[in-house]
This record gives C-alpha cells, structure tokens and sequence, in this order.
C-alpha cells in the first residue's frame, strides 16, 4: 500500500505515477551512450584526482623545494590508499 500514486523505485531508477486502473506495457531498455559517457566521466574524473593528489603529495629526494604540500602527510596517503584500495 502506497500513500500516493507513484511507485519509486520498482525498477532501480524509475518512478511510476498511477492515473488509472487497467493493465498496460511498460519497456525498459538500456540507453549505452549515456552509460559510456557516465563511465568515461567518472574516470576523467578519478584520473583528474589521481593526478593532483600525485602533484600534491610528490616528494622529490634531489630537492626537497620541489615537494609538494602535502609530501609526507598521513592523513592524506591514507585517502589516496583508501581510494585505490576501492577503485583501484
């Protein structure tokens, strides 16, 4: 039993407003481009963030100068190995 006429999330990300008793056909079909491009977003995304966390905690032994701000900083080597170990 519903409070209203829409159903959530019967089908993961889909919502169904009932107007009216009867049966009717519902398709549902994957949409690849938009996945692709979800995909491909979010590991720009991870590889922007790899990126800076690298340039942020470099550590260079010939000139320590060139080290970045975060060099040697444990609360952040734990996050970047907290994110590799999920995403790889």
């Amino acid at each position: 039993q519903s409070p209203t006429n829409t159903l959530s999330n019967v089908v993961d990300g889909t919502s169904f407003t009932l107007s009216k008793t009867g049966s009717t056909n519902v398709t549902v079909a994957n949409d690849p481009t938009a996945t692709t491009t979800a995909v491909t977003n979010f590991v720009n995304g991870y590889n922007a963030l790899r990126t800076q966390l690298n340039g942020l905690t470099n550590i260079d032994t010939a000139n320590k100068a060139n080290n970045g701000p975060l060099a040697g900083d444990v609360s952040t080597k734990t996050l970047i190995n907290q994110i590799t170990d999920v995403l790889g």
